[in-house]
């Protein structure tokens, strides 16, 4: 028999062949030898007579009892232990019906195999992080803090074990979740890793959603690209982000990244039942002690400029579906030319659609105009973008403010940046970091 050594992910013993099994794909082969190596043996207990069948089921059939299925949704990635050899392969949740069949009630897909191997098997034959934390929870209420990259995180490591300690205490599970930009790359490429942006997103529907969620990165390309090195550095297999994406595997890796880039965690989470009014003694506090300014001086110079015509709020409008249909959104150029913008808009009766654009010439004489406002007046430009959908409309923005800011750049060396691909929407950093491959 293979020795076994103790994975400290989860505190089980496993063969070589089933570490290495489980972790490749995830990490590269010399991380996971190196990994084994760190890992705890096993040690040798001597031979004895098993406990008897009959004890075994019902040991089993107890066990199946307390688990907490709930976690467990269709689609979601585990690993599964085949009943023929007893060895742990890749898995996916086809169904789970914990009313029907309370030993063995998640059915199962073999990755690779067809629907007529799928199988209905309990947790004795099932490795999921989620039904180890549900596991873990014993039933007991949870509240999910949300692991972030921005300045919270400082406070995280001094706040979080006060608070874990102070919640279990009261029979309150504190669990920690990961939506970093890196931990949101990992969710989407690595198995290993959840995808805890969009199990949260679910929770966030329900009546027991309890998330505490800190201020989180709106991950620009540039940012994206850096964690995508640092992740790849430390042995992460995660692909390349495509910038121009021309193959069918391309546009997959990509349309995986959007759901990392922008303003990805906001819109999700308040999709449930988000409320962010301050607590009313929070209010008291500050009726009571009111923050004083400093001393402010005379010369001190403010200028504020916003649009007045050819934006999103100018040209919102408003509608009521008065029926149940299916929309589409298209773009009707100036020489006729449509282009389809969204597909198959399934909408509601009673439901509300909002619709606005932006003009990019207003857009534009309204930077120049600005810029030219702020340098008259010596005080320093500073760009504040507020759109709805700011995981798309930002960085089309910020992109057209760095072409009139660097108007005279653009237009001198406009065949240098095609070749090298330099995109204003990506940031000015990103401009600058390509420019360093010119001869």
């Amino acid at each position: 028999m293979s020795p076994k050594r103790i994975d400290p992910e989860d505190g089980e013993a496993y063969t070589w062949e089933e570490l290495s099994g489980f972790y490749t794909g995830t990490y590269k082969k010399a991380v996971i030898e190196s990994y084994w190596d760190a890992c705890k043996p096993v040690k040798q207990k001597g031979k004895g007579k098993g406990e008897p069948k009959s004890k075994a089921k019902a040991k089993a059939k107890a066990k199946a009892k307390a688990v907490d299925y709930s976690g467990l949704e269709k689609g979601m990635k585990l690993q599964a232990q085949a009943a023929d050899d007893g060895k742990w392969y890749s898995a996916e949740v086809v169904a789970v019906a914990t009313k029907k069949n309370k030993e063995t009630p998640v059915k199962i897909n073999w990755v690779g195999y067809t629907a007529a191997s799928d199988e209905w098997v309990g947790a004795d034959r099932l490795r999921s992080k989620v039904l180890k934390e549900a596991a873990a929870a014993g039933g007991k209420t949870e509240i999910c803090y949300t692991y972030t990259d921005e300045a919270p995180l400082l406070a995280t490591f001094s706040l979080f074990p006060i608070l874990s300690k102070f919640s279990k205490s009261c029979g309150i599970n504190l669990k920690m979740k990961d939506i970093s930009v890196a931990g949101r790359v990992l969710g989407h490429f690595v198995k290993k890793f959840p995808d805890e942006l969009t199990n949260l997103g679910k929770l966030a529907k329900t009546p027991a959603a309890n998330i505490i969620k800190l201020p989180n990165i709106s991950a620009s390309v540039p940012q994206l690209q850096e964690c995508i090195k640092e992740l790849q550095s430390q042995g992460f297999e995660v692909p390349d982000f495509p910038e121009n994406p021309s193959t069918d595997e391309e546009n997959k890796i990509r349309e995986k990244y959007n759901k990392v880039l922008g303003s990805a965690v906001n819109p999700v989470l308040r999709e449930g039942n988000s409320d962010r009014r301050a607590a009313a003694p929070v209010k008291d506090y500050a009726k009571k002690y009111p923050h004083k300014m400093g001393p402010w001086s005379k010369s001190s110079k403010t200028h504020v400029s916003h649009m007045s015509g050819g934006d999103f709020y100018s040209s919102e409008k408003s509608v009521i579906i008065e029926k149940a249909e299916t929309l589409k959104i298209e773009h009707v150029a100036s020489d006729g030319t449509v282009t389809t913008l969204k597909d198959k808009l399934e909408m509601t009766k009673g439901e509300v659609l909002d619709g606005s654009f932006m003009s990019v010439k207003a857009l534009q004489d309204f930077f120049e105009k600005a810029i030219k406002e702020a340098k008259a007046q010596g005080v320093l430009f500073s760009l504040h973008l507020k759109a709805t959908m700011m995981k798309i409309s930002d960085p089309i923005m910020f992109g057209h403010c760095v072409k009139v800011f660097f108007k005279d750049v653009f237009k001198k060396h406009a065949a240098s940046f095609e070749e090298i691909k330099a995109n204003p929407n990506q940031g000015l950093g990103d401009i600058l970091a390509k420019i360093q491959k010119l001869p």
